[in-house]
């Protein structure tokens, strides 16, 4: 809007009439005598000091960023805090959900690695088991279904990876416990079912003996750099997260040999542990963590 202007103020009068001197210098002025006349100007939004906050997650309790419910914008919320809340979060399970029960068709399909367990009901053996693995064992539980009574978990027995489901089912007043390995080390998910095995019945199961892996009689020990090469050129260039998990837990399994932490020092196997070391899974960092310390 054409406007001119006089030593009072502002006034919207012929704007073309003012020449370039007294508009620069009515900008260069002070300006604060004029400030009242833009106070009605319903283009200029106020300022709103709290738009686009977004608080960091130390500032919230154990790192839940939605204790404050409809008042934090759960769009802004750390990325972090919805990874942490969709894996172990602490779940267990609670007598909410009734679990399934063991039919004649699901127990003709039960894997060899099944636990009877008479004086555990599903509640009770599938909470034993989550407090052992977050507890006792080096593992990460992925996921607890409270409806189908199952478990997610990643475990290092011994050094060695193994992914596993569990499955827990009502039977006469007790429980059925199925153990799944669905990928990683054989020798790993055996220890771990010896040892859940002892944990609810005391004992090894019956099928240990047979199921237990051969003694393998032990060569003559070849040099640092040719016993770790084949691990390091699996690595090199490798995009597997199953492949670089296995040669993390062999190098860590390793590290106790001064001379294999001499050879990871050299160039190559400096690389090979920076390659490694950016790898963002918990079958990798975990033995990675280890190596690292020794090295």
């Amino acid at each position: 809007m054409p406007f001119n202007m006089s030593s009072d103020g502002l006034y919207s009068d012929s704007f073309y009439n003012c020449s370039a001197t007294d508009l620069q210098g009515a900008l260069s002025s002070d300006f604060d005598k004029y400030k009242p006349l833009l106070l009605g100007d319903y283009y200029v939004e106020p300022d709103d000091v709290v738009r686009g906050v977004t608080l960091p997650l130390a500032a919230f309790p154990s790192g839940d960023a939605f204790f404050l419910g409809h008042m934090c914008d759960g769009g802004k919320t750390s990325t972090l805090a919805h990874l942490q809340a969709s894996s172990d979060c602490g779940e267990v399970f609670d007598a909410e959900f009734e679990p399934p029960s063991l039919s004649e068709e699901i127990q003709t399909f039960l894997a060899c690695t099944t636990l009877q367990l008479s004086n555990h009901s599903p509640v009770s053996a599938g909470n034993g088991l989550l407090s052992f693995l977050r507890s006792e064992l080096d593992s990460k539980v992925g996921k607890v279904n409270k409806q189908k009574f199952t478990i997610r978990a990643e475990v290092f027995v011994g050094g060695l990876w193994c992914s596993v489901k569990v499955r827990i089912y009502l039977n006469d007043g007790g429980s059925t416990m199925e153990l799944q390995r669905r990928s990683g080390d054989s020798i790993s998910f055996f220890r771990l079912y010896h040892q859940v095995s002892e944990l609810f019945l005391g004992t090894s199961p019956p099928q240990a003996v047979s199921m237990s892996p051969p003694q393998i009689p032990e060569g003559p020990s070849m040099p640092a750099d040719q016993r770790i090469a084949p691990l390091l050129a699996m690595a090199d260039s490798c995009k597997d997260v199953s492949l670089l998990a296995e040669v993390a837990s062999a190098l860590s399994a390793m590290v106790d040999d001064p001379a294999v932490v001499a050879e990871l020092r050299m160039p190559c196997g400096v690389a090979v542990v920076k390659q490694l070391a950016q790898v963002d899974d918990f079958r990798v960092s975990f033995p990675m963590s280890r190596l690292l310390s020794c090295i």
